[in-house]
């Protein structure tokens, strides 16, 4: 999913990446960051938004009487809703609910006024918010929830710099069309509010799933499967036709087989969030970020915009906490003009945390401060710091002459070795090599060589 890809962008270097860190491992939370891993970053910031939820409720009910009884109020409700002591439109029409959100309200403009830090958090909420929502569209078949999460998604997109890889313009070129669906293809717009525009592979209510979901999930999944086209079948045209033409055969020859041997692939009723070892799992995820989360709050007093685990203070010129804005800037210069070939600068986009805490080693390359100062940690406790000498080594935990990544070997580039050896060490080798009566001779390349 893009968007969890560019809420992790704009969330680099705030500490969100050793929150995560404490329920799952490292190379896990780089990838979530990344939005790679949909489903496990998916959960990771639910419950991040479960835990600043619980730290923000925690200190109101603790100060103020008031809410504390609506929130004691709220939870009597719950329980009889829960037993079927109340209807849910008796609890839709509660004005306890109403009163607990307005005081929500008010504590995070409070909040976001005596913090850029807490301003920052609470943005961090609302776009997990509205991924919540765009996931909630598909599984309900909410077409109007669907366009209005697809619509709070372009703000987020412009801020996060994507603008450049066909998601803002996408985005937004897709919401334009679907706004005139009432007046170019009304019979569309009908079945979508319907909720065709999801795929149900049972009649169940929370089960829709999105178009692109269900090829990956069942299209690329046969093709990259045991029999497949990946695997020895070949990827040519007259190929991929006939395996394409063939699938629908197949799943008729698939429920023959079924039907014939009186056995057929069933799932569970119950949702795999809703078992024991999950939920027992969720709750001991929520205590060891809830505890993480309160050591290093968030809501401070500090008005400094840093990162909440190392202390980092940003620059001026960071303007991450402020996206909403500079996203509106970047949004109207898109007014008027082709979607398709308007081209934005890279400077339109917010600096973010992760930006200006990291120390430039190379024009397309930087590290961590903070990875820099434990390795600074880690050579002081052997013997006594000396900069200079310090700084003679190159700080990494693998060679980077030799490895591209932790256990990646770099490829071999022999033509720019030859290079190399003939414009700086030719010299060097002929004055100092022996004489010898031996000759190598590549036959390698005297056969390539050979008419």
């Amino acid at each position: 999913m893009n968007l969890i890809g560019a809420i992790g962008n704009l969330m680099g270097g705030t500490g969100l990446t050793d929150i995560l860190s404490t329920v799952y491992g490292e190379n896990a939370v780089s990838h979530m960051m990344t939005g790679k891993s949909v489903q496990r970053a998916f959960r990771g910031h639910l419950l991040v938004d479960k835990c600043l939820n619980h730290l923000m409720l925690s200190d109101m009910y603790s100060e103020d009487t008031e809410f504390a009884m609506m929130i004691e109020h709220a939870e009597r409700i719950y329980t009889e809703l829960r037993n079927g002591q109340m209807t849910l439109e008796a609890v839709s029409s509660s004005q306890t609910l109403g009163q607990i959100s307005e005081k929500l309200k008010e504590k995070k403009i409070t909040l976001c006024a005596r913090s850029k830090t807490s301003q920052l958090w609470l943005n961090y909420q609302d776009m997990v918010k509205v991924a919540r929502t765009l996931v909630m569209a598909d599984r309900t078949g909410s077409w109007q929830m669907h366009l209005r999460a697809v619509s709070d998604c372009i703000p987020i997109f412009a801020a996060a710099g994507h603008f450049n890889y066909m998601y803002l313009k996408s985005t937004h070129f897709y919401v334009q069309q679907m706004g005139q669906l009432d007046i170019k293809h009304p019979d569309v717009l009908r079945k979508f509010e319907k909720g065709f525009h999801v795929i149900r592979r049972r009649s169940h209510s929370w089960t829709g799933l999105s178009s692109d979901l269900v090829i990956e999930q069942t299209l690329m999944k046969s093709l990259k499967g045991a029999g497949g086209l990946t695997h020895g079948g070949g990827m040519s045209e007259q190929q991929t036709a006939v395996w394409t033409m063939s699938s629908p055969i197949s799943a008729e020859y698939n429920i023959a087989m079924q039907e014939f041997t009186d056995l057929s692939y069933t799932t569970s009723e119950q949702h795999k969030d809703l078992t024991e070892a999950r939920m027992k799992r969720d709750l001991g995820d929520i205590e060891k970020i809830g505890t993480k989360l309160a050591e290093c709050s968030p809501f401070s007093t500090d008005p400094s915009l840093q990162n909440i685990v190392n202390g980092v203070v940003a620059t001026e010129d960071v303007t991450v906490h402020e996206y909403d804005s500079v996203a509106r800037k970047v949004m109207q210069k898109m007014i008027g003009q082709p979607a398709f070939t308007f081209s934005f600068s890279r400077k339109d986009k917010v600096k973010t945390l992760g930006e200006t805490s990291a120390v430039k080693v190379a024009p397309d390359r930087t590290i961590d401060s903070a990875l820099l100062f434990q390795r600074f940690l880690v050579i002081s406790k052997t013997e006594d710091l000396s900069l200079k000498k310090v700084m003679s080594y190159e700080l990494s935990p693998f060679p980077p002459a030799l490895f591209e990544a932790r256990d990646v070997f770099r490829k071999a580039d022999k033509p720019q070795l030859d290079s190399a050896i003939r414009d700086d060490a030719r010299d060097a080798i002929l004055a100092s090599a022996p004489e010898t009566g031996c000759h190598v001779l590549d036959g390698g390349s005297l056969l390539h060589r050979m008419p």
